[in-house]
């Protein structure tokens, strides 16, 4: 388990600052949101994320190496959830945590290459196909990961549930993130 310190961040790992936020939670957040950065880089969604202006942010970043990076503490509402609800509940951002996966998401096939959407290439062993798509996999070091920050928050915080950006997202459709390739019944099994 890792350790979440009383200023709310993962002890010893790399803080970035993000002023895309709606400042603290007024309750303990009870449900973490997993998505993918729809980027190749933990660089480029730690740039989007902090753009001033921007109106994106998440808590923490997961590189494909299964490096980890802090945007805000988990007490602060990140823009990551959108419109969105779950249990009956609306605007998830005010008591979730948004964790996202370095992953580029759907790809196209063009004259035997994988493209993301910005036409990087995506190497054919990254590659699977699943529901008529071409999607980015997800490395075992981001879900090892991914598994292991949620744990620790479910053991930190009254986290209630696991959901996918695709669960909450309103309305129904709206989002695809993270994807097929994490099977969040899967995932929520392996975090308990």
């Amino acid at each position: 388990m890792l350790r979440i310190d009383a200023d709310h961040y993962i002890a010893g790992v790399q803080r970035e600052r993000t002023e895309n936020h709606s400042g603290p939670m007024r309750e303990l957040p009870c449900l973490v949101v997993m998505h993918y950065t729809a980027s190749g880089t933990a660089q480029s969604a730690i740039n989007w994320f902090s753009r001033q202006g921007g109106n994106a942010s998440a808590h923490v970043i997961i590189d494909r190496c299964g490096k980890m990076v802090q945007m805000l503490p988990f007490n602060y509402i990140a823009w990551h959830a959108g419109k969105s609800e779950w249990q009956g509940r609306e605007r998830c951002n005010l008591f979730s945590i948004g964790i996202e996966l370095v992953n580029w998401g759907v790809l196209t096939k063009h004259n035997g290459d994988y493209k993301s959407y910005t036409y990087a290439v995506v190497p054919p062993e990254q590659v699977a196909e699943c529901d008529g798509k071409y999607w980015q996999k997800f490395t075992p070091q981001q879900i090892s990961m991914a598994l292991c920050v949620t744990r620790s928050l479910c053991g930190h915080y009254p986290i209630l549930d696991v959901a996918g950006h695709a669960e909450i997202a309103r309305p129904v459709g709206r989002k695809i993130d993270p994807g097929p390739l994490l099977d969040m019944r899967q995932f929520r099994r392996l975090v308990k």
